[in-house]
């Protein structure tokens, strides 16, 4: 695709390994679910392991969050904007990590870096013009 991805939005409700280390669950989960304290961008990267898409909360990343939150065995949720609405006990192998790179528009299906010196097959320093 030459459209850099959506960001996700997504949340974990109950302890998760070191991220979550000392919280108390029911403060989590509280704080999670709450709209003055929720954290949407806690994880902006696709993770994996919720499920099937749930088409009734799709609408937006506070719908997702509700709805997780009324379901007591939901543990994390995720939202994108072109993908919808998924939650389930836990998520795993989570992408991104907030890396802006990975979030930049395509130039000519690659990525441009300003850093990244491109050269051609010849050695010669080479620069991709716009048509």
């Amino acid at each position: 695709s030459d459209h850099p991805p959506h960001r996700w939005q997504g949340q974990y409700i109950k302890p998760h390994g070191d991220k979550h280390k000392g919280i108390d669950e029911k403060d989590l989960r509280t704080s999670a679910c709450s709209e003055k304290t929720w954290n949407p961008n806690e994880e902006i990267g696709q993770c994996f392991g919720l499920g099937d898409v749930k088409k009734v909360a799709s609408g937006s990343a506070k719908e997702c969050m509700m709805a997780c939150c009324e379901d007591e065995k939901c543990g994390a949720w995720q939202w994108n904007k072109e993908l919808g609405c998924f939650y389930g006990g836990g998520m795993h192998s989570c992408q991104g990590e907030g890396d802006p790179i990975k979030f930049e528009p395509f130039i000519g299906r690659r990525k441009h870096l300003d850093s990244r010196q491109y050269k051609d097959k010849h050695g010669k320093p080479w620069q991709m013009a716009m048509s």
